[in-house]
C-alpha cells in the first residue's frame, strides 16, 4: 500500500505542472532544474515520430542517490497512465510503451533537500530527446477516476519490477587502449539490484558472465602476444619481455536468467565492441562526404577504394578497425575496409584469394563487387609504405581469372561470381578455355550445386575442385586427357566421380576415378561411404593423393599387382586399416599423414616385409601397427570361379530339362513337330 500511495502522490503532482521550458537533448546531456516539489523531479520526454528503436534503457547517473524511477505515457492531454518502473539509477522502455504525444519520468531523490543533479542518457539510439519541465497547477479528479480504472496491487507492482530488460554493455579490446577509451556514458558492467534474493544463470549466447551477488560483466580472455612478422599469440605466457598483453572479448548477445522475489525474467545483454562503433561513425563520415554523391555504384566503388590507400603499407595491421584507429594495414585490412563500406552503401562485394594473380604475393587479398552485371576487382593493397597508395579497379569478365596459354588459349584458374549453377564458358575475350588449375572455387561459388565443364577442356590442374561444400557428384568431360593431384581437397560430400562416354583417358568404376585401362587409381571421392574398399585388381599404382582426407571409408586393399603408392596417398583419413596382398611397394612421402594408430596388414610369410617394420618409418603416420593375413591367391579365386560357374550350368540345365520335358508331353502328335532346319535355328 505504501507504494500505492507513491503512485498516487506522483500522479498528483502531474497535473500540478504546466509546460515552462523547453530544450532538446542529443543522446546525453546534463539537465538542470529548478522544477522540484517534494524532492520529486518529473519530465516530459518527447520522442520523434521516426526512428524509435524497439528498446530504451535511459541511464541517471546521479551525485545523489535515486530512490524511485517511474515512467508514465498517455494518449490524450488529460489521461496518465503508468507504463514501467525502475530502481536506482536505471529505466527500461520499450517502444511498444511509448506515446508521440506525451511520455513523463518522475525522478525521486533519496535526500528531499537536494536535486539528483543526474545525467540523463537515452541508449541505443543517437537521435535526440526533448526534455520539458512541467512546472505549474493543472488540478483534475484523477485521483477518484483514473486511479480506480487502473488498481493494482502490491505483486503487480513486483511484476513490473521483474520486467524483461535488454542491457548495452562496452568492451574494448587492450591492444586498442593506448588509442581509445569508451566513454563513461556507455557502460560497461550491469547490477542487477535485488538485494539478496536474487538468483542469476546465462541461458544463451558466450558474450557475458554473472556473478552470484547480479553482477553482469563482459566474458573475457587473456592472450600474450610477441610480434614479428605476424603476431604470435597463446592464453598461455611465454615469459619473452617484449610480450604484449592483449585482453580479448567476445562480443554478441546473451540472455541473463535473474530469479528475484518468486518472480523469474530475462535481461538479454548486448556485447558492443567499441573500437568498431568508433570506426563505424568514422566511415559513414567519409561516406556522407566522398561517396553518396556520386552518381553511379561503379564511381561510389572507386570512392571506396581510394579510403584505405590512403593510408601507409604496414603489416602489423590486418583488419579495417586497425587500420583506421593506427592509420595503416596491409591488403588483408585493405579489402577488409573495402567490403565494410561496400556493405554500408549496398554494394554487393567479397573477398577474393588473389595469392596466384600475376605479380601477388602470398596470402595476398583483394576485393570483387558486382556491379551492373559486371564484375569488377578492387586493388587497394600495394606495399607502399607512404600515404595516398596506388589503387584501381578493372573488370573481371564474367566473374573468372584467367591466365596465358598459348596466343590462341587460356586456363580459368579462379571464379569468384555467385552462381551456383556454374557453367564454366568455352571462351572469354574470344580466347578458348581449355584447361583448369585449381582451386577455383573458393569464393561463394564454393557451395556450387551444379558444375559444367565445357568440352573444350582438355586438362585439369591439382585441386580443381577443392573447397566445395554442397557438390555430390563430379562429371569428367569426354576430351579430358589428363588430371592433377588432390582435386576434391576439403570436398568432403563428393560421394562420387563420372567420367563421359567416350573419354579414352579415364573411366570410373563404383564412383571412383581410373586411368582407362585401371592400372593407376587416381582419386577416391572424400565422401563416399564404404567401411572396406577393395577394387580391381589390375590396380598398379594409387596415385599421389588418392585416398587423401576420405572420412568414410574404414580400410583399404592394396592389389597384389601395386607397385607404387603417391605422395600422401591415405593422408589426413579416417583409414584404420590398410591391407597390402603382395610385396611391399614404393612408398611416396608421407602416405600415411597425420594417421593415427593405423594397423597395416601384410601376407603372411612375406619375407620383404621385414625390412619395411625393422626400419621402423612411420611414413608421416603418428603411430603404426604390422600385423599378419592371408591375402586370397589367384589359384583360391580360380577355384572359386569355377565353382560358381558349374553351380549355375547345373541350374540352368535342371531347368531346361524340365522344360523340354514338359513341351515334349503337349507335342505329342507327330503333326505338331516341324523338323526342317530353318526352324532349328530359329531363336525364339
Amino acid at each position: 500500500m505504501q507504494m500505492i500511495k507513491i503512485f498516487l502522490m506522483i500522479e498528483f503532482l502531474f497535473q500540478l505542472f504546466v509546460s515552462r521550458k523547453l530544450e532538446t537533448i542529443e543522446y546525453i546531456n546534463p539537465i538542470k532544474t529548478n522544477g522540484v516539489i517534494n524532492h520529486k523531479q518529473i519530465y516530459e520526454v518527447k520522442f520523434p515520430s521516426e526512428n524509435i528503436p524497439n528498446y530504451l534503457q535511459i541511464n541517471f547517473n546521479s551525485t545523489n542517490n535515486i530512490r524511485l524511477i517511474i515512467s508514465y505515457s498517455s494518449t490524450s492531454q488529460n489521461s496518465l497512465k503508468k507504463q514501467s518502473m525502475g530502481t536506482k539509477n536505471f529505466l527500461y522502455l520499450e517502444k511498444s510503451q511509448l506515446s508521440l504525444e506525451r511520455n513523463f519520468i518522475s525522478v525521486e531523490c533519496e535526500n528531499p533537500n537536494e536535486t539528483c543533479g543526474f545525467k540523463f542518457v537515452l541508449k541505443p539510439g543517437k537521435i535526440g530527446i526533448q526534455i520539458r519541465e512541467e512546472k505549474k497547477i493543472h488540478l483534475q479528479s484523477f485521483l477518484l477516476n483514473e486511479y480506480e480504472e487502473d488498481k493494482e496491487s502490491d505483486d503487480d507492482i513486483k511484476l513490473m519490477i521483474s520486467k524483461d530488460m535488454t542491457v548495452n554493455l562496452y568492451i574494448l579490446r587492450s591492444l586498442f587502449t593506448d588509442k581509445l577509451s569508451i566513454p563513461n556514458t556507455k557502460s560497461q558492467k550491469y547490477q542487477i539490484d535485488s538485494g539478496k534474493s536474487g538468483k542469476y544463470k546465462i541461458i544463451s549466447g558466450e558474450s557475458v558472465k554473472v556473478s552470484t551477488d547480479g553482477l553482469i560483466i563482459p566474458k573475457n580472455e587473456t592472450w600474450y602476444c610477441v610480434q614479428g612478422g605476424f603476431a604470435v599469440c597463446s592464453t598461455f605466457s611465454s615469459g619473452n619481455p617484449n610480450e604484449i598483453v592483449d585482453v580479448r572479448y567476445t562480443p554478441g548477445t546473451s540472455e541473463v536468467q535473474a530469479t528475484v522475489n518468486n518472480k523469474t525474467y530475462i535481461i538479454t545483454v548486448n556485447v558492443i565492441d567499441y573500437a568498431e562503433e568508433y570506426v563505424d561513425e568514422i566511415l559513414k563520415e567519409y561516406i556522407k562526404k566522398n561517396v553518396t554523391n556520386k552518381s553511379t555504384q561503379l564511381e561510389q566503388y572507386n570512392a571506396i577504394a581510394y579510403y584505405p590507400a590512403k593510408f601507409p603499407y604496414n603489416y602489423r595491421y590486418s583488419g579495417s578497425t586497425s587500420m583506421v584507429i593506427y592509420g595503416g594495414g596491409d591488403c588483408w585490412a585493405s579489402t577488409d575496409t573495402i567490403l565494410r563500406l561496400c556493405k554500408m552503401v549496398g554494394i554487393k562485394a567479397h573477398g577474393r584469394g588473389a595469392s596466384r594473380d600475376s605479380g601477388a604475393g602470398s596470402g595476398h587479398e583483394n576485393a570483387i563487387a558486382l556491379i551492373d552485371g559486371k564484375y569488377y576487382i578492387a586493388e587497394a593493397g600495394y606495399g607502399y609504405e607512404y600515404e595516398n597508395r596506388p589503387y584501381h579497379i578493372y573488370e573481371e569478365p564474367l566473374g573468372y581469372s584467367t591466365k596465358y596459354y598459348n596466343k590462341d588459349s587460356i586456363i580459368v584458374y579462379q571464379y569468384d561470381g555467385y552462381d551456383l549453377d556454374v557453367r564454366i564458358p568455352s571462351s572469354i575475350n574470344g580466347k578458348t578455355v581449355v584447361g583448369l588449375d585449381g582451386p577455383i572455387f573458393n569464393g561463394p561459388s564454393k557451395d556450387a550445386t551444379n558444375i559444367v565443364i565445357p568440352d573444350t577442356v582438355t586438362f585439369l590442374k591439382d585441386k580443381v575442385f577443392a573447397y566445395l561444400t554442397t557438390m555430390k557428384t563430379i562429371k569428367i568431360t569426354k576430351n579430358i586427357n589428363s588430371i592433377g593431384y588432390n582435386n576434391f581437397y576439403e570436398s568432403y560430400k563428393i560421394e562420387g566421380i563420372e567420367v563421359e562416354k567416350g573419354n579414352e583417358a579415364f573411366c570410373s568404376q563404383d564412383g571412383v576415378l581410373f586411368t582407362k585401362n585401371k592400372t593407376i587409381l587416381i582419386s577416391y571421392p572424400p565422401g563416399k561411404e564404404e567401411d572396406k574398399y577393395d577394387g580391381p585388381s589390375s590396380v598398379e599404382a594409387f596415385a599421389n593423393y588418392s585416398f587423401y582426407e576420405t572420412k568414410k571409408v574404414k580400410a583399404v586393399v592394396v592389389p597384389k599387382k601395386t607397385k607404387i603408392i603417391g605422395d600422401r596417398a591415405f593422408g589426413w583419413s579416417n583409414i584404420k586399416e590398410i591391407y597390402y596382398a603382395g610385396d611391399p611397394p614404393n612408398f611416396g612421402a608421407n602416405i600415411y599423414y597425420t594417421l593415427y594408430n593405423i594397423s597395416i596388414y601384410y601376407p603372411e610369410g612375406n619375407k620383404k616385409w621385414k625390412e619395411v617394420i625393422e626400419k621402423n618409418n612411420l611414413y608421416g603416420a603418428r603411430s603404426v601397427n604390422y600385423y599378419t593375413w592371408n591375402p586370397p591367391s589367384s589359384t583360391t579365386l580360380i577355384i572359386i570361379l569355377i565353382s560358381v560357374g558349374i553351380l549355375i550350368i547345373l541350374i540352368v540345365g535342371i531347368v531346361l530339362f524340365f522344360y523340354c520335358r514338359n513341351k515334349h508331353k503337349n507335342n505329342l502328335d507327330p503333326s505338331n513337330v516341324d523338323l526342317s532346319f530353318k526352324n532349328l535355328l530359329k531363336i525364339n
